[in-house]
């Protein structure tokens, strides 16, 4: 029997690209690596429910890792307030350079 059913997980391997989005992450990619600039850039993907946003999130951090770009997943949603948040993130980013964070604020 045929499975005609298909999951919503996003694609990780632009061989599982059937809809050339993988082209489109690899220009992003591309601008953040040769971006020079010592400004803050900030780059939004937008779309509706399934329309791909994960899978090229998933694409442009595939072309990252390979650059000097420092790249981690973190989700503020997570958090009821903002100072959580903050504290949060700084720990995540002290743990991928193995280091500690020294704070007065507790968890």
């Amino acid at each position: 029997m045929e499975n005609k059913f298909s999951s919503d997980i996003p694609v990780q391997l632009e061989t599982e690209d059937k809809f050339q989005r993988y082209s489109f992450a690899k220009r992003i990619s591309t601008s953040i690596i040769s971006n020079t600039s010592a400004d803050c850039i900030t780059y939004g993907i937008y779309g509706e429910w399934g329309e791909g946003k994960s899978s090229i999130i998933n694409f442009i951090e595939k072309e990252l890792t390979s650059s000097r770009i420092l790249n981690f997943k973190y989700n503020p949603w997570r958090f009821t307030d903002e100072n959580t948040m903050i504290t949060h993130f700084f720990f995540a980013l002290a743990k991928i350079y193995d280091k500690s964070v020294v704070s007065k604020i507790n968890l």
